[in-house]
């Protein structure tokens, strides 16, 4: 995992950089990696209510789509489609924003993002 701050490599499932001690992941992502439905669940609503207050639709649609991971894992199948249906939308709005083509392209083609496509996908289509 790399830390989004200094750039350093860190161990995965590591809390906080090995380098400058920021934090790498939210309780809701750390939970989600053990397994734990339930805590997940809530604090990844939490994170999304403040993320959609803010409005800051970057880390909307990332905490959308953990969102729906967390329901699928706890086999909240309807909440799952519309968690990853609310990351989609989210990313087609910013698109949508992308004052240049090539900077359009350039975050629909990002890893991350193909990744919350292709879940929609599978969760809408299944």
């Amino acid at each position: 995992m790399v830390c989004p701050q200094c750039r350093s490599a860190n161990p995965e499932g590591n809390r906080f950089c090995d380098q400058c001690g920021v934090a790498l992941a939210t309780r809701g992502e750390i939970a989600l990696r053990a397994k734990d439905w339930p805590a997940a669940h809530g604090d990844l609503v939490a994170a999304l209510a403040i993320a959609r207050a803010t409005p800051y639709p970057a880390l909307a649609w990332q905490v959308a789509r953990r969102l729906a991971q967390a329901a699928a894992g706890a086999d909240r199948m309807d909440e799952a489609r519309a968690a990853a249906a609310d990351a989609r939308a989210t990313i087609e709005h910013l698109a949508a924003r992308a004052p240049e083509p090539a900077l359009r392209q350039t975050f629909l083609a990002w890893v991350r993002v193909q990744a919350a496509l292709e879940e929609a996908e599978r969760l809408r289509s299944g």
